[in-house]
């Protein structure tokens, strides 16, 4: 959870924040690029979100938990929102990892089983929307080090 004491003091004053936590993996960049960009060795809040649903998302996804909000702010839809369609059939996983700096993980929909490009965090409720999308036949890792929390997965789905 990020800090609001640990704020970066770059950013944008308002109620989005990234704090001092923040490991520059980029991942609320290219999320929010409206709203998050390249600080002093970690990402900021350049500008306040005018809609905060690409904010929420980068918040979500961030592997060590260093963006917030200074008010109280409902993360439901932004949680519910992953996997999120990229394209037909492809689907952005979110909630990245630490164990995995951050990488990017993707969920394949494809008729012979489903296909996970290196897992994500081992969330609860993103776990459930993968099962009701078809759960997860054959894991992919591109990596052989920064795998996240593959055995998870590979316990759960059996892939």
């Amino acid at each position: 959870m990020a800090d609001p004491r640990k704020r970066v003091t770059d950013g944008a004053p308002g109620n989005f924040f990234v704090d001092q936590t923040c490991i520059d993996c980029w991942t609320c960049r290219w999320i929010a690029p409206d709203s998050f960009d390249e600080g002093r060795g970690t990402s900021k809040v350049f500008c306040q979100p005018e809609d905060p649903d690409r904010a929420l998302l980068a918040l979500v996804s961030c592997p060590v938990g260093a963006i917030g909000t200074v008010e109280k702010t409902e993360m439901s839809a932004a949680v519910a929102a992953f996997p999120e369609p990229v394209e037909e059939d492809v689907f952005y996983c979110g909630f990245h990892s630490r164990a995995s700096l951050g990488a990017a993980s993707y969920l394949i929909h494809h008729k012979d089983g489903n296909i996970l490009m290196d897992p994500p965090h081992f969330a609860g409720p993103l776990v459930k929307r993968i099962e009701e999308l078809g759960g997860v036949r054959l894991m992919v890792l591109t990596h052989c080090d920064d795998v996240a929390d593959h055995q998870r997965f590979h316990d759960h789905f059996g892939c």
